[in-house]
């Protein structure tokens, strides 16, 4: 095997691809679209004025309705959520008619109304009726104010003054403090930690899932274009596979650090500060043997591929295992030195992307550290010797792929 051939055949993979216009593009806007995702839904909310909504209030306790109409009209907090009240009193003992209540709402003169029920303070509970109920904000203001009028209620009837039940009722702060494993503090609090950790979720499984496709889709192309037949007059199959997995690993190595960069650039604007800045460069190792973990096991299966539609199908099979950590994070977050982390921590696949979710909540033993490491560098090997049979038969198979039985006898065969 000449060494020499296969860094040529990695910096030609690297050279072509991160040239593309495709790449570029994606280095670039993949971390602007998804800030956009996650901020442009949050100032939408903040920002547009909403549409003035109609609610009909049916009021059967006789002092809940007028003050619950008050509350709603003319409170400075509900002005980004405008609601406008009718209010209709019932008495306690008449039977409503809810159709004809649902008739006002269907001829568009109502948006909703409300059932507020004799027993509103006994048992706190009150209707809605509306065309759409999936409207949070609405939902939040209608109930904050309810839960004021009961409370004001009750608060009179039992001669308590406001003052004194705010006192009482104030919520209790707490300034949360984490502890290094080397005696040093810091502020932080869990949902720094969350955004640490699902931070660095992130940048494993897009660098695994870019580069795996973009190492499938390079073996169809040159199968489908025959390239493969002139590369493999000059290397041996072992030399090409290595210089593309070398090549393409590369190229996500470059992808992570970009988008590292912008998050780093993000933090800063936000003021957003958290320990995972300190432990990048382990996140950055188990996002690359993760990234060989995968590929190892994409290059030998992928080489089989004779189709598009076939490709697609093998890549999204495998890239599904990388979502699956997901199903453990909040195991993870509650205890990130239990039994399920340190057990998930040592599974091959699961390795990369739980080890970074634990380092960036709290950096677990070093010789946790060193034993999924050296556990995830072996897999890989085993993953290579068994890709490389399958690589130098399916990289020259056209038109039939490979059943699964013959793979399984050229990966039985001691050759």
């Amino acid at each position: 095997m000449n060494i020499n051939h296969i860094f040529q055949i990695a910096k030609w993979e690297f050279v072509q691809k991160a040239k593309t216009k495709a790449f570029i593009f994606s280095l670039v806007l993949t971390p602007i679209i998804m800030s956009l995702f996650n901020i442009l839904p949050m100032i939408l909310m903040n920002t547009i004025t909403k549409e003035t909504k109609k609610v009909l209030i049916v009021d059967q306790t006789h002092f809940a309705g007028n003050a619950l109409s008050m509350l709603l009209d003319f409170n400075k907090e509900t002005e980004k959520h405008t609601i406008k009240t009718t209010l209709e009193h019932i008495s306690p003992n008449t039977s409503i008619n809810i159709k004809s209540y649902t008739d006002l709402i269907i001829q568009d003169r109502y948006d909703a109304f409300i059932i507020l029920p004799s027993s509103l303070l006994q048992k706190r509970e009150y209707d809605y009726y509306s065309l759409n109920i999936s409207n949070i904000s609405d939902f939040e203001v209608l109930e904050k104010s309810i839960e004021k009028v009961i409370t004001d209620t009750l608060l009179s009837l039992h001669k308590i003054s406001k003052s004194t039940f705010q006192d009482i009722s104030s919520k209790v702060k707490v300034h949360t403090t984490k502890i290094k494993t080397n005696g040093d503090i810091s502020k932080g609090d869990t949902l720094t930690e969350f955004i640490g950790m699902y931070g660095s979720l992130l940048i494993i499984i897009m660098m695994v899932t870019f580069s795996g496709q973009l190492l499938v889709r390079s073996l169809l192309d040159e199968k489908s274009n025959r390239i493969i037949e002139i590369l493999l007059s000059s290397v041996s199959s072992i030399e090409l596979m290595y210089g593309k997995l070398i090549g393409l690993g590369c190229l996500g190595l470059l992808q992570g650090i970009t988008w590292l960069v912008f998050g780093l650039i993000a933090s800063v604007i936000s003021g957003f500060q958290s320990d995972i800045f300190a432990h990048i460069p382990f996140i950055f190792m188990y996002a690359i043997l993760g990234y060989f973990y995968y590929a190892s096991i994409l290059i030998g299966i992928g080489s089989t591929a004779t189709t598009e539609q076939e490709a697609q199908n093998i890549t999204g099979f495998i890239m599904m295992f990388t979502i699956i950590p997901f199903l453990f994070m909040m195991v993870i977050m509650d205890n990130p030195s239990g039994t399920v982390a340190i057990v998930c921590s040592y599974i091959p696949f699961l390795t990369p992307s739980i080890m970074s979710a634990r380092i960036a909540i709290q950096f677990p033993n070093i010789i946790e550290v060193i034993i999924s490491t050296i556990t995830l560098i072996l897999s890989i090997s085993i993953n290579v010797m068994i890709s490389a049979k399958i690589f130098s038969i399916g990289i020259l198979t056209y038109g039939k792929r490979l059943t699964f039985k013959e793979i399984w006898i050229i990966v039985r065969s001691k050759g």
